[in-house]
C-alpha cells in the first residue's frame, strides 16, 4: 500500500496539504485508476481540488477533481423529524428530489425539504409528483438498527437428546468465537445463560435470535468435567452499523422480532455492487430458518422477484411459489432503489413496490401463511449489499401505479388517485392542501391526501448535460445531476442545469459521482 501510495504521489494524483479539517465525512474514496482508499472527505473546491484525509496520512491529500471517480458516504444520523418527506418530484433529466409540495403554480412547483430549505422548481422541468401516505411507524431511525439477532459461536453442532444430555459439538472454525474461547470438539453443550438445551435446532435458534458482539456464557462437559466459558458471539455475512446493515459477501442471515400491525409496510433503500441476490422473511415465527416455519418470502436473483410460501404442516413443512416470478428490475436503479414490502393479514394481500411504483401484487389463496414476528435478510455468497433508512409502518391499504404502465395522455397531465381512478387535464395548481385540476368537464379540486401520482404532459427534452457534471445520490431513492462548486463545513453549494444555485446540507448524500459529460 505504502509503494503504491508512493506512485500516486510521484504521479501528481495526490498531494499533502495542512489545511485545516472541517465536518469531514467518513466513506470510500474511487479515483480513475482503479484505487480505493478509506477515510473521510473534507472539504472540495472545483480549481484546488478535494481534500481526503487517509487514517494513515498526518494531514489530508488534495486529490485532483480529473482523478475523482466516485465517493461512497457512511450514514450519518439527522433528526428523526426531518429525515422523512410524503413527496417525490421527478425531473425531465430523471433527477429525484423529496419533499413536502408547498404550492404549484404555471411557473414553478415550491419544495420544502429538511435538506436545503425551499426549494423553487420550474414547471417545465417536472416529469412528475409522486405522494406516499406514511402511516403510524411501528421501527424507526436508530431503533431500526439496534436488535438485530444473526449471531454465531463458530462451531458445527452434531447429536443432541436426553441420551448425550446437550448438544455435541462436532467441529469448531477455525479462529472462531468459540475456539477462542477454549471450546473443543467433542465437548456437549447443555446450557446458554442458564438455559438447558436438548435439542440442536432449539440452540441453534437461540444463538441466532441474539445480536453478534453479546457476550453469552456457555455451559458444557468435557467427559466428566462441567466447565463455562464466556463467548462473544460473531456475525457471518452480515454487519449491524449505525444506520445501516451491511453483508459482507459472504453468505448469511441477520433477523429481528417486530411487531407488525395487521396491516404493514416494509420499506427501506438497498444498495449493492454486482448483481444483488437476497431473500427477505417477513411475518415468520422462526427467524433464524425461515423455511422451518410458517412465513413469506421474496427471493431477489437474477433480475427477479419470487414470493415464497411457507407453512408447518404437522410434523413437516411445505414451501410453495405463488404465481411465476416478476422482473425486477433493479440493475436499471439509478443509485440504491427503495424496496416496499406491503401486506394485509385481513385481505390476504402481499404487494412488491420499487421506486415508488407497483411491481407486483398478490393475493393468497389459502389465507395468509405468517404467523410470526420475525424479519430477516439473508444473502448468498458473493453477493455485497447495504441496507439504509429502514422503516416499518402502518399500512392504509393503497398502493400507486404499476411498474411501467403508463396513466393518462401525454398530451395532457394526468393525476392518478389513491384509490386508482385517473385524471386527465390540465393541473393548473396546488395550494393549501388541494390540487385543482382542469378536466374536459369541468374544474375540480382534490385534496392532496387523495392524490397518488401527479404526471405533467410530455415535457421538453431535458438541457444537454454539460461538461464537469457530478451525481449525487442522496439519502432515500433521490438523486441529482449538478456541478458541485464547494463542499465545506456541513454545506454543500450545488448548480443545478434545471433550477440553478442551491445550498444542501451535506448530510442528505450517500455518494458522489464525478465525470459527467
Amino acid at each position: 500500500m505504502l509503494q503504491r501510495l508512493a506512485i500516486l504521489l510521484l504521479a501528481g494524483t495526490l498531494v499533502l496539504t495542512g489545511a485545516e479539517i472541517p465536518s469531514p465525512r467518513a466513506g470510500s474514496l474511487y479515483l480513475t485508476n482503479g484505487d480505493v482508499f478509506s477515510g473521510e472527505f473534507v472539504v472540495f473546491d472545483p480549481k484546488q481540488g478535494l481534500q481526503w484525509r487517509h487514517p494513515a496520512a498526518k494531514t489530508p491529500w488534495l486529490v485532483a477533481v480529473e482523478s475523482l471517480a466516485k465517493i461512497e458516504l457512511h450514514p450519518v444520523a439527522t433528526p428523526k423529524e426531518l429525515r422523512r418527506h410524503n413527496t417525490h418530484v421527478r425531473l425531465v433529466n430523471g433527477d429525484v428530489l423529496a419533499g413536502d409540495v408547498i404550492e404549484l403554480d404555471a411557473a414553478q412547483l415550491t419544495l420544502d425539504t429538511w435538506y436545503a430549505g425551499r426549494l423553487n422548481l420550474p414547471r417545465a422541468a417536472l416529469r412528475d409528483v409522486s405522494f406516499s401516505a406514511h402511516g403510524r411507524a411501528v421501527l424507526d431511525g436508530a431503533a431500526a438498527f439496534t436488535g438485530w439477532g444473526g449471531g454465531v459461536m463458530g462451531v458445527q453442532l452434531g447429536q443432541d437428546g436426553e441420551e448425550i444430555g446437550g448438544v455435541l459439538v462436532n467441529s469448531l472454525v477455525a479462529n472462531g468465537p468459540a475456539e477462542g474461547a477454549g471450546v473443543k470438539a467433542g465437548d456437549v453443550i447443555t446450557a446458554i445463560d442458564g438455559k438447558k438445551f436438548l435439542k440442536r435446532d432449539e440452540l441453534i435458534a437461540d444463538v441466532k435470535s441474539r445480536e453478534p458482539g453479546r457476550k453469552v456464557v456457555v455451559a458444557f462437559r468435557r467427559g466428566e468435567e462441567k466447565l463455562e466459558r464466556a463467548i462473544t458471539l460473531a456475525a457471518i455475512g452480515w454487519q449491524v452499523k449505525e444506520g445501516e446493515l451491511v453483508s459482507s459477501g459472504d453468505a448469511g442471515v441477520l433477523a429481528r422480532n417486530i411487531d407488525f400491525p395487521d396491516a404493514a409496510n416494509i420499506e427501506f433503500d438497498l444498495d449493492w455492487r454486482g448483481l444483488p441476490s437476497m431473500a427477505i422473511a417477513f411475518c415468520t415465527d422462526n427467524p433464524a430458518a425461515f423455511s422451518l416455519g410458517n412465513a413469506y418470502t421474496f427471493n431477489f436473483n437474477s433480475g427477479y422477484a419470487y414470493l415464497g410460501r411457507h407453512e408447518k404442516n404437522g410434523d413437516g413443512y411445505t414451501t410453495t411459489t405463488l404465481d411465476p416470478p416478476v422482473p425486477l428490475p433493479l440493475a436499471a436503479a439509478a443509485g440504491p432503489a427503495h424496496l416496499s414490502i406491503r401486506f394485509d393479514k385481513r385481505t390476504k394481500t402481499i404487494a412488491l413496490l420499487l421506486d415508488d411504483a407497483l411491481v407486483k401484487q398478490w393475493q393468497d389463496p389459502q389465507g395468509f401463511a405468517g404467523k410470526g414476528r420475525g424479519l430477516s435478510f439473508s444473502t448468498a455468497a458473493g453477493s455485497q449489499l447495504r441496507i439504509t433508512n429502514l422503516r416499518v409502518s402502518e399500512w392504509d391499504g393503497q398502493l400507486p401505479a404499476q411498474l411501467g404502465v403508463a396513466a393518462g395522455d401525454a398530451r395532457e397531465d394526468s393525476v392518478r388517485l389513491m384509490n386508482r381512478d385517473t385524471l386527465s387535464g390540465g393541473v393548473t395548481g396546488v395550494r393549501a392542501g388541494k390540487v385543482t385540476v382542469k378536466a374536459a368537464f369541468g374544474e375540480v379540486q382534490i385534496p392532496l391526501e387523495r392524490i397518488g401520482r401527479i404526471e405533467f404532459a410530455t415535457p421538453k427534452p431535458a438541457p444537454a448535460n454539460a461538461s464537469g457534471l457530478a451525481t449525487g445520490f442522496l439519502s432515500g431513492r433521490n438523486r441529482l445531476t449538478f456541478q458541485l462548486q464547494s463542499w465545506r463545513d456541513g454545506e454543500a453549494h450545488i448548480t443545478s442545469p434545471l433550477f440553478g444555485s442551491v445550498r444542501f446540507s451535506t448530510a442528505a448524500f450517500t455518494a458522489l459521482e464525478f465525470g459527467g459529460k
